[in-house]
C-alpha cells in the first residue's frame, strides 16, 4: 500500500498534463552547457504580472528558503536577533543560528490568537534587528488582519518587517498591496504550495527599492535553475489552471472543518485554518499518530502534544475523517500499537 504523506503541506495534485508537455517542448531547446538567466528576468516579470508589482521590486530565489537566508543573513549578523511568533516556521531559527544570531518569539495564546498591541510592546522592549513571521501562520493556520500587520509595520519603521505569505493563496489576506507604501515591508512568496510546484524550488521576495538594493549584495548569480524558471513561467502564464487544485483544497478545508466540529473528540483539539493544513494538539496526539500510521497515513508531529495534518485529495480526506471519527469519543487516550519509521 502506498504511503499517504500528509506531513509537508504539499499539494495533493500533480501539475496539469499540458504544463508537462510545454515544459518538455521548452527544455528540448535548452542549452544545458550554459548558465540560466542570472536574474530570472522572465520569471520575475511573470510573477510581477500576477501580483501587479514592478519587476524591479522582486527577487526570485531557489525556494523562499533561500530568500529567508538572504534576509536573515543581511539584517541579523552575529549577536542580532529576529522577533517572531511562537510557534512559527522552523527555518527562521535555522537561518538565525547559521548566521550566529538569535530568535525571540512572542507566544500565542492557548486558542492560537495574539494581541497586536502586546506584540508591538514586547518587540519594542526586545529591540530586534528584524521582525519576521508567517501569515497565515505555519503551523497554526491562523491569519492576522491587514490592519494589524500595518500597525506592526508602522510601529517599527527603522527595521524590516517581513511577512512570509507561503500559504496566502489559500485565503484572502495578502499584504502585498502595501509594499509600495512602506519602505520597511518585505513579503515572501512561493510556488511550492498553492501552485503545487514544490519540486522545482521557486520562491520570491517582494520589497521596496531600498530593501531590494540592500539584499542584492547577498544574492548569488544563477540561483534559480533554468528548469525551475521554465516551469515557473509556464505555471504563472496559466495561473488559473495552476491554482485549480488549491480551490479544491479550500473547499475541502471547509467541508472537513464542518465534519470535525461535529465530532466528539476526547483528548484532541483541532483548530480552524486559513491554509492547506489543520493544526491540533492534545494528550491523545500519540494515539492519533499511531492510528493513522497503521493506515499508512503520516502527519507532522511537533514536540509536546502538537501536530499538523495536510489537507489531501477528497478521497484521502474521507479516509482521514473516517479514522478520526471512528476512534472518536472515549477512544483517544487508549493504547495503540507504536509504528516504527514515522515520517
Amino acid at each position: 500500500m502506498k504511503k499517504i504523506m500528509l506531513h509537508a503541506n504539499e499539494s495533493w495534485s500533480n501539475i496539469p498534463e499540458e504544463f508537462l508537455e510545454k515544459f518538455i517542448e521548452r527544455i528540448r531547446t535548452l542549452d544545458f552547457q550554459t548558465y540560466p538567466d542570472m536574474d530570472s528576468l522572465k520569471l520575475r516579470e511573470a510573477y510581477g504580472a500576477y501580483l501587479g508589482v514592478p519587476v524591479d521590486n522582486i527577487i526570485a530565489g531557489n525556494g523562499s528558503d533561500e530568500l529567508l537566508g538572504m534576509l536573515i543573513g543581511n539584517y541579523l549578523g552575529e549577536g542580532g536577533f529576529l522577533f517572531t511568533l511562537n510557534p512559527d516556521f522552523s527555518m527562521y531559527d535555522f537561518y538565525a543560528a547559521a548566521y550566529k544570531g538569535g530568535v525571540k518569539g512572542f507566544k500565542v495564546r492557548e486558542d492560537l490568537t495574539w494581541d497586536v498591541d502586546e506584540f508591538i510592546e514586547a518587540g519594542k522592549k526586545e529591540g530586534p534587528s528584524l521582525i519576521l513571521f508567517s501569515n497565515p501562520n505555519n503551523p497554526t493556520g491562523q491569519l492576522a488582519s491587514i490592519e494589524d500587520l500595518v500597525k506592526i509595520i508602522e510601529a517599527f519603521p527603522d527595521i524590516p518587517v517581513a511577512i512570509d505569505e507561503a500559504y496566502v493563496e489559500f485565503c484572502d489576506g495578502t499584504i502585498i498591496g502595501e509594499v509600495k507604501n512602506y519602505d520597511n515591508l518585505v513579503v515572501l512568496r512561493t510556488l511550492s504550495k498553492a501552485f503545487g510546484l514544490a519540486s522545482i524550488r521557486v520562491g520570491f521576495l517582494i520589497a521596496s527599492d531600498k530593501i531590494i538594493g540592500e539584499l542584492q549584495r547577498m544574492k548569488v548569480p544563477y540561483n534559480v535553475c533554468a528548469m525551475g524558471q521554465i516551469m515557473g513561467e509556464i505555471a504563472l502564464e496559466s495561473r488559473g489552471k495552476a491554482l485549480k487544485a488549491s480551490k479544491v483544497t479550500i473547499s475541502e478545508r471547509e467541508r472537513m472543518w464542518k465534519e470535525i466540529q461535529s465530532m466528539k473528540l476526547s483528548g484532541l483539539k483541532i483548530f480552524p485554518s486559513h491554509t492547506n493544513f489543520f493544526y491540533g494538539r492534545g494528550r491523545a496526539k500519540e494515539d492519533l499518530v499511531s492510528a493513522l500510521a497503521i493506515e499508512d497515513i503520516f502527519i507532522r508531529e511537533y514536540k509536546g502534544d502538537s501536530f499538523r495534518i495536510t489537507i489531501g485529495s477528497p478521497a484521502v480526506n474521507d479516509k482521514l475523517l473516517r479514522i478520526i471519527n471512528e476512534k472518536g469519543e472515549g477512544q483517544w487516550g487508549r493504547e495503540f500499537p507504536k509504528v516504527i519509521g514515522r515520517h
